[in-house]
C-alpha cells in the first residue's frame, strides 16, 4: 500500500510542478543587449576569449565599454576556465 502511495506522489508532484512552474525566459537576444544591461546584470565570461572580445572593442562600443571595464577589474568580469574545453 505504501508504494502505491509513494509512487502517486511522486507522478502527481512531478506532474504538478511541471504544470505550475513557468519557463526561464532569457531576457537577452545578443551578447550586445546583455553588455549594455550593465549594471542591472553582469555579464561574466570565461578566461580564453579575451581576443574575440578585444576584437569586438575595436569596432562596436558596447564591446569597447565592457572591454574597457573587464581589464580595470577582472576578477569581476571572468572566471578561470577548469579542465579541457573543446
Amino acid at each position: 500500500m505504501w508504494v502505491l502511495f509513494v509512487v502517486l506522489q511522486g507522478y502527481y508532484a512531478g506532474a504538478l510542478t511541471m504544470f505550475v512552474a513557468t519557463p526561464a525566459i532569457a531576457p537577452f537576444v545578443s551578447l550586445a543587449q546583455a553588455l549594455q544591461a550593465y549594471p542591472e546584470w553582469n555579464f561574466v565570461y570565461l578566461s580564453g576569449v579575451e581576443s574575440e572580445l578585444a576584437h569586438n572593442a575595436i569596432t562596436d562600443s558596447v564591446y569597447k565599454e565592457f572591454w574597457d571595464r573587464a581589464k580595470r577589474n577582472p576578477k569581476e568580469t571572468s572566471v578561470p576556465t577548469t579542465g579541457i574545453v573543446q
